[in-house]
């Protein structure tokens, strides 16, 4: 969830590249991911960011626009409503 908080503060994110944020990270467009326990890469990573305030808020925006498209709340609950008609019928 905080991830999302993140784009959704149009703020860039670094995270290991594990379960679900794997897959809501676009590596290098709305942030870094980084191999688990690998201390250098993420380093790099952070020092990336804060060494190139354009790119990173860049990275933000991407994401902002990012969760505005995917969880809206019109979106999710279109979602959550197709799942529930799919249970029914």
């Amino acid at each position: 969830m905080s991830l999302l908080e993140a784009y959704a503060c149009a703020k860039p994110v670094v995270c290991s590249k594990v379960c679900g944020l794997k897959d809501l990270v676009i590596d290098g467009v709305t942030g870094f991911l980084v191999e688990q326990e690998d201390v250098k890469q993420l380093a790099h990573s952070i020092l990336s960011m804060l060494n190139d305030d354009d790119r990173a808020e860049e990275m933000g925006l991407i994401g902002r626009k990012f969760v505005e498209k995917n969880f809206a709340i019109e979106t999710v609950v279109a979602k959550f409503e197709k799942v529930y008609r799919e249970i029914v019928v």
